[in-house]
């Protein structure tokens, strides 16, 4: 793969939902592309839990990748999976 290259279209969506009047919410995130015969598809999806401090967000999500990739002569097919804890800081 290394001589290749190619240029794929990938759309998807993020954002919160915020729960009730609290400074809990639920974070999301889903995309979704591929196309040409180098990647033939790749997703991703996020969802968990956060809360809003006034300084910084903290989330604990968990987050799925999928890969697809072919050359014509092998496949690969990646698909990770797991926790994920990440902080947002304003300043």
């Amino acid at each position: 793969y290394s001589q290749l290259s190619s240029t794929d279209a990938i759309g998807g969506v993020k954002g919160r939902y915020r729960l009730v009047e609290s400074n809990f919410y639920i974070p999301f995130y889903v995309d979704a592309g591929g196309g040409t015969s180098t990647a033939k598809f790749t997703s991703q999806q996020a969802l968990g839990i956060g809360y809003a401090f006034s300084y910084a967000d903290i989330s604990l999500v968990y987050n799925n990748l999928y890969y697809s990739l072919s050359n014509g002569k092998a496949s690969s097919y990646v698909n990770m999976s797991g926790p994920a804890l990440g902080a947002t800081f304003r300043f």
